[in-house]
């Protein structure tokens, strides 16, 4: 029943409309609010659908619908993917599928990918949005919810040493 549930719900996730708006997607993902809305948010909309989002002007654009934010650089990879509280996002590092890099949103202990079925070469018509449940490695940028900064940053201070 459960599992019923949660593929009902990935259906609710709008795919990126750009092909560098994976960060816009899951800036709205995080509010809860359209694509379109999320894009709206930002400052500069012209240029950030053409080269896409650096996490501050994320953190910026939660701001502006509501929510706050911080992100933090995942030095020398001590936070995993499985770390993040839910409400985060992620800054999957450039990799040969990935040249750009790519935003992930976490909830329920999941993470939604915005163009969920990407390859080198495909179109941003077909992007779909979809679950991935298992990740490896470790994000480069955490973007995660202002009340949970502290936990994340002792973490990093247990794990560095």
């Amino acid at each position: 029943m459960r599992f019923i549930a949660v593929m009902e719900k990935e259906f609710d996730f709008q795919p990126q409309k750009h092909n560098l708006g994976c960060g816009i997607a899951c800036t709205a993902y995080a509010a809860g609010v359209s694509y379109d809305d999320g894009l709206h948010a930002f400052k500069n909309t012209s240029q950030i659908i053409i080269r896409g989002v650096f996490c501050r002007e994320i953190v910026s654009a939660l701001a502006n619908l509501g929510y706050h934010y911080k992100h933090l650089y995942n030095k020398c990879n001590i936070i995993q993917y499985k770390d993040l509280p839910n409400g985060s996002i992620a800054y999957m590092p450039r990799t040969q599928k990935y040249p750009f890099g790519h935003f992930i949103y976490k909830e329920q202990n999941i993470w939604v990918d915005p163009w969920r079925n990407y390859h080198v070469g495909a179109k941003i018509s077909n992007a779909r949005a979809g679950y991935r449940y298992r990740m490896s490695g470790q994000p480069q940028y955490i973007i995660i919810p202002i009340n949970r900064v502290s936990e994340i940053q002792d973490l990093m201070r247990r794990n560095r040493t």
